[in-house]
């Protein structure tokens, strides 16, 4: 190593200097004569005419050598950016056991790759605004080195599953019913169900579960939850399908189900203004309306808006689910319900 100061003029962190003495002399060849790996980079970097080397900060100790290199080679500088590293939620080094790190483990969770362009991107760089959301056109066309941070980023899969939720949710909804159908297809019971060959179902069900759809691996879980035949009603639950009302609301709901032999026809007779109707012929609406209707056909009070969940049901499993939910009702032993 020469005795003098090396200086290295990073594009992210600025002038770093490393005093003369500091370094010490280093192998440049093995004894087995393979060239150890700071002249082995010297070299190929200068034949390939390598202009920036952006690099990882670990790697920023290595760089005084490798200065020391091309000039004793008599090659041109090339200009060095070193980013900060990124960091696990514990800020420890991100690793295997933090979860995925292969971009086709990511893949295979069902990320799409807009999604985890964008998101990487926005880790330890900065548009300068708040934008949030880029194309790979837009960010090619704004990236620069200047707004790198010199401080390490977390890898949030939080963040990066919301990132991938919202570019599924902007994908054309013939695109997404597409995704949606290879994704459930993956599961072998699901294969051949005949409602992934149904378009018109498919459309509805990528409208559907798109808010409950973070990765496409959350698909085939919906899916699955979707075409199950009966439900399982909690203690609270079945009280709330006790009542003579709740009982009469949802045994029509299961007669009109059954005359609907289609998607479409199954749409139109369970729209929200039809609901509503069902509802003042029974003289209830808003949450005694559709309390009891969700119960009847999920054995939950929470999910899918109901003018989406039905068709996506079909009429004779939303009949069956009603006769097992009302039978659960009743109770064990078959008691009549209260009035």
């Amino acid at each position: 190593m020469p005795e003098r100061d090396v200086y290295v003029e990073d594009l992210v962190r600025g002038s770093v200097h490393f005093p003369a003495g500091t370094i010490g002399d280093f192998v440049i060849v093995k004894s087995d004569g393979i060239a150890a790996y700071n002249f082995a980079a010297v070299v190929d970097d200068n034949d390939m005419a390598i202009t920036h080397v952006i690099r990882g900060d670990e790697h920023l100790p290595n760089t005084p050598r490798q200065v020391s290199l091309y000039e004793a080679l008599g090659f041109a500088l090339p200009l060095f950016a070193h980013v900060s590293m990124i960091l696990a939620p514990d800020h420890q080094k991100l690793s295997k056991r933090h979860g995925a790190t292969a971009v086709s483990e990511y893949r295979e969770q069902g990320y799409v790759p807009e999604a985890l362009c964008n998101y990487l991107a926005l880790l330890g760089w900065s548009p300068g605004d708040d934008r949030e959301f880029f194309t790979l056109e837009q960010l090619c066309e704004i990236f620069s080195l200047d707004r790198v941070s010199k401080s390490p980023a977390v890898f949030d899969h939080a963040k990066l599953r919301w990132f991938n939720a919202h570019y599924l949710r902007a994908k054309p909804i013939q695109d997404r019913a597409a995704l949606f159908a290879q994704w459930a297809r993956r599961d072998p019971s699901l294969a051949d169900a005949p409602e992934l060959r149904d378009e018109a179902w498919l459309h509805i069900l990528a409208d559907a579960i798109a808010d409950h759809v973070e990765v496409l691996s959350d698909v085939a879980p919906a899916v699955t939850d979707l075409l199950r035949d009966d439900v399982v009603l909690d203690p609270a639950s079945q009280d709330a399908l006790r009542g003579h009302a709740a009982r009469a609301l949802v045994e029509e709901l299961a007669a009109i189900a059954r005359r609907c032999e289609d998607v479409g026809a199954l749409s139109a007779a369970t729209s929200r203004n039809e609901l509503n109707e069902l509802g003042k012929r029974h003289g209830v609406k808003g949450k005694e309306l559709f309390r009891p209707i969700r119960i009847a056909v999920t054995g939950s009070e929470h999910g899918i808006e109901l003018p989406l969940l039905l068709p996506l049901l079909g009429g004779a499993r939303i009949a069956g689910r009603i006769a097992s939910a009302l039978a659960q009702a009743a109770g064990a032993e078959g008691r009549p319900l209260s009035g």
